[in-house]
């Protein structure tokens, strides 16, 4: 995130402290969301993740992927290839 802030307000950004997502999801309105957690990510807590979902109108259960690292959500994506489809799929049939 350090590494982060000064390039998102290079850009024109607000602080990244001021960004508040649970806010933001409450606007989604009629858009499905899957969101997906690793519940080892140092960066994203799940009682974070868990109200961002929970706040989204749309949102499907939130699937936290069990893990030690960082990159556990991304790893769920790659391992289970054929939810993310079936998601998409879903959603895009018409």
């Amino acid at each position: 995130m350090r590494a982060a802030e000064p390039l998102y307000r290079a850009f024109g950004g607000p602080p990244l402290a001021q960004i508040d997502l649970v806010r933001a999801a409450e606007h989604l309105r009629a858009t499905s969301m899957l969101y997906i957690q690793g519940s080892g990510d140092q960066w994203g807590s799940l009682a974070d993740a868990q109200a961002i979902a929970w706040a989204t109108p749309n949102a499907l259960p939130l699937v936290v992927h069990p893990s030690d690292e960082r990159f556990g959500g991304y790893l769920y994506v790659a391992e289970h290839p054929d939810r993310i489809v079936d998601f998409f799929r879903e959603r895009l049939a018409g």
